[in-house]
């Protein structure tokens, strides 16, 4: 019994010991092609400058060289220490005499070339980390019709729907909201902070329909329902290109773990493919994904982003999609802008859709639509979707392939993601879009059939 007690004792000490231990973070590679980086450096400077980034083409291609320079010379003392060594095997050589002067200066050179080794590969060491440190700042290549400039260089390249005129004064969707009961922010506030909400009732149903519904729309496309985890590993997170730490990230982090609350479904879903070769002809793979995001939102704030425009905790559908080259991923990304302005156009909301400028590229998009609907009440259009083609960015990152035939060589894939559904926003559009003069809300036709037909919201009695 006694010896069961000190076990125990001995494993509850070492589990505390192992919590209270940092917690180290697997970093991913970047695995760029560096010579193709270092044949084109002018270009990938030019790039980083266009996309106002703070990385260092020019930096990672001198640590490149240095590798290449240490690789060397390290092979050469190894290669110097193997000739040593075989020496010692044979004695020397010569008389006796000469043989013992011989053999204890090979043993000195010996220890030399071990620390010479040792400290040429813990120079080795740091400058592959650097090195990986900065590629991962690179951004992705930017497609050439992409605007350059800041934000106020992109560009409306489509228009959709009409937009709604009104003959009284339009309420804001907080105000229709919390008339009708739909949201509730102060007991979220209570609950869980700022930032947070109750979606109730009708509110909570028409979350469900637009959900119901956009699956459905998705599944008939052939793409694979999931839902995915709400949380993933941090080489998970770092590898589709957030970044999971520092003042500016969107990310949560979960203390004393190496996980973190995940901002997008578009993570999990192309985190299921990493370290897989995928056989070429099952490309595209499409794939949408249902699940709650969590977004630090760190700076902002003010009378626009009151309600339920940037909160904490939302839900969304995604759609990801693995590719086979650059060809079947430009012709994939019109299929995914089809799909969202036919469901945007289903919903009866008026939008544009915008050719996102160079500068407000994420570091993973070479080139990005976003898609703003119309919030009569806020006076102004939001963003509701975004659609980003990647490229074999995240793929090099998370490592995922494909190939034809098993002896084939193997290519990165392209990946592609795009919101279909931001429940927060788009529930934003439709109640300000379909409100009434006497502050009923009108249900779009096709959420409907999900909402037992429900034709009208109305402020409930009593």
């Amino acid at each position: 019994m006694v010896a069961l007690a000190s076990f125990a004792t001995s494993a509850q000490q070492a589990a505390a010991d192992e919590s209270n231990a940092p917690v180290q973070h697997a970093h991913v590679l970047a695995r760029l092609d560096y010579k193709h980086l270092a044949a084109n450096l002018d270009a990938a400077v030019a790039n980083a400058r266009k996309r106002m980034s703070d990385a260092d083409p020019a930096l990672v291609v001198a640590l490149y060289h240095q590798q290449g320079q240490l690789r060397h010379q390290a092979n050469v003392l190894r290669a110097e220490r193997n000739a040593n060594a075989k020496q010692l095997r044979v004695g020397g050589g010569g008389s006796d005499a000469l043989a013992a002067e011989a053999v204890a200066a090979l043993r000195l050179r010996g220890q030399e070339l071990k620390r010479e080794i040792a400290a040429c590969e813990e120079e080795l060491v740091a400058v592959q980390t650097r090195m990986e440190a900065e590629a991962l700042k690179i951004p992705n290549d930017t497609h050439p019709d992409a605007p350059v400039g800041d934000e106020s260089a992109s560009r409306v390249v489509r228009v959709g729907g009409a937009k709604r005129a009104f003959n009284f004064a339009p309420k804001d969707h907080y105000d229709l909201a919390t008339a009708l009961q739909l949201i509730d922010t102060q007991t979220a506030a209570k609950v869980s902070g700022s930032k947070f909400v109750y979606l109730c009732n009708e509110g909570a149903m028409l979350e469900l329909a637009l959900v119901h519904w956009t699956l459905s729309t998705l599944r008939a496309r052939g793409f694979t329902v999931l839902f995915p985890p709400d949380v993933a590993h941090y080489k998970m997170v770092e590898g589709c290109g957030f970044q999971p730490r520092g003042e500016a990230t969107q990310i949560y982090s979960l203390a004393d773990s190496d996980l973190c609350l995940t901002a997008t479904s578009e993570i999990t879903l192309a985190a299921s493919k990493s370290n897989e070769i995928l056989a070429s002809a099952a490309l595209p793979l499409k794939l949408a994904g249902f699940s709650h995001c969590f977004r630090t939102e760190t700076g902002h704030g003010g009378r626009l982003s009151r309600g339920i425009y940037r909160i904490h905790q939302f839900s969304k559908v995604e759609m990801f999609a693995f590719a086979a080259d650059m060809a079947q991923s430009h012709a994939f990304f019109d299929e995914m802008l089809a799909l969202q302005t036919h469901m945007y156009d289903a919903l009866g909301l008026h939008y544009h859709v915008v050719d996102m400028a160079s500068g407000d590229l994420g570091a993973p998009a070479y080139r990005k639509f976003d898609v703003l609907a119309w919030m009569p009440g806020r006076a102004e259009y939001g963003e509701v979707s975004s659609l980003s083609m990647c490229t074999d960015y995240q793929a090099r990152r998370l490592n995922i392939r494909h190939r034809a035939r098993k002896e084939d060589a193997t290519a990165f894939v392209h990946t592609l993601n795009g919101t279909a559904c931001a429940v927060p926003r788009l529930l934003i559009s439709i109640l300000e879009t379909y409100q009434q003069p006497d502050g009923s809300v009108v249900i779009p036709p096709v959420l409907r059939p999900y909402m037992g037909m429900q034709e009208v919201i109305t402020r409930p009695r009593g």
